[in-house]
């Protein structure tokens, strides 16, 4: 074999080997960011602190998952509303900036001309004249706000047009293990997995056991504790749609449901006021408590605690003659239980509807038809 043939074989050999060698390393590099824990690369990062085009390219995230963060980042973000405390003008350029120790949380903007959803907590007792809202890099004031006493929603309205609106989803569409999205400008951004769909809210003391009709107890749980600083913000599914609320406070750390206040949109937007149906009962959820029997394992039990009355007076429920131990099993057909409680129940009707109820009392089932009112 001449010696230029064989400086050929062995060029051709080195190359084959090469290229072999940096397919293999390139084949074992791309599985492995695929199907290894994302934890390995996102507990190298600092996800809230990395910039929109980092976090596009980040190998952090799958490539489902990337696809999510757009969906998060192009839909639902550019409808983030800071609360902030109003500044008192004058002529020092300091009262015409607003920073992040100014701010006491967030909403979202429902509707173009200017309706923004936060939660009631956010405000931390400052009136409706005392906040401004940031939208982009406008400043606007509050023209006026609509609370939800059962939710603890607030609905602020302020003068604008041609704002970015986000788009609402379904939360009874969520499931456990489901990734939400949350955050608070496009290059911080926060995510979790959801824990629970149907926890309450956390409990101070034995009176919180009590839940009234006339309230939402049930809550989602998130995997991660929400931030503080982004209390009020959004909550997204993987699609970019709203599915719930962050709500933060010194006690419990919790998502409301989109689904226990979307169906208020409606008549806040054309009355300007909320009206619930009303049926006037305290009662313990026996889904959510311990005991011996099973005839007992499902339903409101009526009970109140100290001046906390389990019926209250001229209520409809008072009117129709439901007691203190009557255990509330099923509204029109529909049985209470560890998904669907009382409250939620209730919700679904109108004041002034009649009810079916079927109610255990002293052993014995029983009927009773209550009309509800309105609060």
């Amino acid at each position: 074999m001449s010696k230029q043939i064989s400086e050929k074989i062995t060029k051709t050999l080195l190359i084959s080997v090469t290229f072999g060698l940096l397919s293999a390393f390139v084949g074992i590099f791309f599985i492995f960011s695929f199907f290894a824990p994302t934890e390995f690369f996102t507990e190298r990062l600092n996800i809230d602190s990395q910039n929109q085009e980092f976090l596009k390219t980040s190998l952090g995230i799958k490539a489902y998952g990337r696809l999510e963060v757009f969906e998060f980042l192009d839909k639902s973000l550019p409808a983030i509303a800071g609360i902030y405390k109003k500044k008192i003008e004058s002529g020092a350029l300091i009262d015409n900036v607003y920073i992040d120790k100014d701010r006491l949380g967030y909403g979202f903007v429902l509707t173009s001309d200017g309706w923004i959803v936060s939660n009631a907590s956010v405000l931390n007792g400052y009136s409706t004249a005392k906040i401004s809202i940031s939208i982009g890099n406008q400043i606007y004031p509050v023209q006026s706000m609509v609370k939800d006493n059962w939710t603890d929603i607030i609905f602020l309205k302020v003068e604008a047009k041609d704002l970015p609106v986000v788009v609402l989803g379904n939360s009874d569409t969520l499931s456990l293990g489901d990734i939400v999205f949350t955050g608070s400008k496009k290059n911080n951004f926060w995510f979790s997995y959801i824990n629970s769909l149907s926890s309450y809210q956390d409990i101070e003391n034995k009176n919180n056991l009590i839940i009234s009709s006339e309230e939402f107890a049930k809550v989602i749980k998130l995997q991660d504790n929400l931030p503080k600083e982004l209390n009020g913000a959004m909550i997204s599914n993987r699609n970019g749609e709203i599915v719930g609320l962050a709500y933060i406070d010194n006690v419990d750390n919790h998502v409301i449901p989109i689904n226990q206040f979307k169906s208020l949109i409606n008549d806040v937007l054309k009355n300007q006021k909320i009206t619930r149906p009303y049926l006037g009962v305290n009662y313990i959820d026996l889904d959510n408590a311990l005991l011996e029997s099973p005839q007992y394992e499902k339903g409101a039990y009526i009970y109140g605690g100290g001046i906390l009355r389990s019926v209250e007076v001229n209520s409809p429920a008072y009117k129709v003659g439901i007691k203190t131990g009557d255990i509330i099993l099923e509204i029109d057909g529909e049985p209470l239980n560890e998904y669907r409680n009382l409250g939620e129940i209730i919700s679904e009707f109108m004041p002034g509807e009649t009810l079916k109820l079927k109610i255990l009392r002293n052993g014995e089932d029983i009927a009773l038809d209550v009309v509800l009112g309105g609060k």
